[in-house]
């Protein structure tokens, strides 16, 4: 460096940080494509995710509105066939009908209202 003048070195300083500077700069530019690359990569993974997910939500919403389609069909069917049992008891004998179903309604009634069972205290006689 004994021959070497300030402005070789300034210069040389110079070229060294600029050298730096661009493999930093090249460096960071490839690091972030790497991180642009694997958040389109788990992007693309979650939505495929949420895509299954919704297929199979949707399938069993389906399967479930099948079944419950299937059951009102039997309710149907069963109520159905029951009127269509009581329903000659009922024009042969209207009053006996009434009063089955009033006598029906009082019990289904004392059965509702009950709020527990009943305890009755015996208090002792004092002698």
């Amino acid at each position: 460096m004994a021959g070497a003048s300030i402005k070789d070195v300034k210069a040389d300083v110079v070229d060294a940080v600029d050298d730096l500077t661009d493999a930093v700069d090249t460096e960071a530019k490839n690091n972030l494509h790497q991180f642009q690359t694997s958040a389109q990569n788990l992007r693309d993974a979650v939505n495929d995710a949420i895509g299954k997910a919704a297929d199979s939500v949707a399938a069993a919403a389906v399967k479930i509105g099948d079944q419950a389609k299937d059951a009102y069909g039997t309710a149907t069917d069963r109520v159905q066939h029951a009127a269509d049992t009581v329903d000659p008891l009922v024009k042969e004998k209207p009053y006996a009908a009434v009063a089955i179903a009033g006598v029906a309604g009082i019990v289904l009634g004392l059965l509702m209202s009950s709020r527990g069972p009943k305890v009755i205290y015996v208090k002792p006689r004092q002698y």
